[in-house]
């Protein structure tokens, strides 16, 4: 990584940050001292068309965000919290983030299984051996399910071929998407955009796994991740409002309160559940740890849901002797 400096005729660029040989970001002002990131030498006026991440940078801003400095020894590594729908205005990201990001040497992402349209897991989601959603779940999910299919103008036929978790998925993505919430603002997509090829992206779990990983757990719990999305559903789309207040003001506490990670009495479903997802959550901080060993800086961007809470990704690492500052 080396920096650069650049003066344009009407835009003084201020740093430039290549991570490649073949292009750079570069971090400009234009004629009103606003600063912008594009991924070009800074020649125009306007960043338009870039990521929401990179295009008109808003000001620096002395709040804390979702974003984490952990170091142990020789290793550094940024975690930023990521909500998997977003809204327009997340974006810009302050100043501070975009410096953290455009410093470190490799991108991180880490999908959730519910980042991603239902369509694009084909039919994994789907039941293959002529059995339907209304005969693996209790008559009562099964009833609100169909509640929920008709104010979401979802097909009952849709949903009865789908297995639990693929339900629970089509039925969010639905409602998200009906209360203004787009994927296409999901932070993880944000920052891989940004990276392009300007810096190495590492993914440490597809999609496909996910899936894979769901589709085993027992239809108990199977159907327990439909009964949380319908538990939320329920609450229309306050929970998941507060999840992006609590998100843009970077406020730790507000946000493990509207995910629900605060313990509590669960069921044994429940339970069994968040220790599968737990196991899940210590294999891939070991993963990181192993990674970061190699003395470059990781910016990891992580379901924020994943990152907070007492099983978080987070207090792992901590647990296993990182230092953690929330910036």
């Amino acid at each position: 990584m080396f920096f650069e400096k650049l003066r344009c005729p009407l835009v003084l660029a201020l740093v430039a940050v290549p991570v490649s040989a073949t292009g750079g970001v570069y971090k400009c002002l234009d004629q009103n001292q606003k600063i912008f990131y594009q991924d070009k030498p800074c020649q125009e006026l306007t960043s338009a068309g870039l990521s929401p991440a990179l295009s008109k940078l808003a000001p620096k801003e002395n709040r804390q965000h979702l974003l984490w400095k952990l170091v142990r020894g020789e290793s550094t590594l940024f975690l930023m919290a990521s909500l998997d729908y977003g809204t327009a205005d997340m974006y810009p990201l302050p100043e501070s983030v975009m410096d953290v990001f455009m410093g470190s040497d490799v991108l991180i992402v880490s999908q959730e299984l519910d980042s991603a349209d239902a369509a694009t897991l084909g039919a994994k989601g789907n039941f293959s051996d002529g059995s339907t959603l209304e005969k693996r779940v209790k008559p009562a999910t099964w009833q609100k399910v169909l509640d929920f299919a008709k104010k979401l103008n979802i097909s009952e036929e849709k949903l009865a071929m789908q297995k639990p978790w693929m339900a629970a998925l089509t039925l969010t993505h639905a409602a998200l998407k009906q209360g203004g919430y787009d994927e296409k603002f999901s932070v993880d997509k944000t920052f891989t955009k940004a990276a392009g090829t300007l810096k190495p992206i590492v993914d440490l779990g597809s999609l496909d796994e996910y899936a894979t990983f769901t589709d085993q757990l027992p239809a108990i719990e199977q159907e327990q991740i439909l009964i949380r999305a319908l538990h939320a559903l329920d609450r229309n789309h306050d929970r998941f409002r507060a999840l992006v207040e609590a998100w843009k003001s970077g406020d730790a506490n507000s946000f493990e309160l509207a995910a629900g990670l605060i313990p509590g009495p669960v069921s044994r479903a429940e339970a069994d559940l968040r220790e599968k997802y737990k196991v899940r959550t210590e294999a891939l901080a070991n993963a990181i740890i192993k990674m970061t060993g190699d003395g470059r800086t990781y910016f990891a961007v992580v379901d924020a849901r994943r990152l907070a809470g007492e099983n978080g990704l987070l207090r792992i690492l901590q647990g296993k002797g990182f230092n953690a500052a929330q910036m």
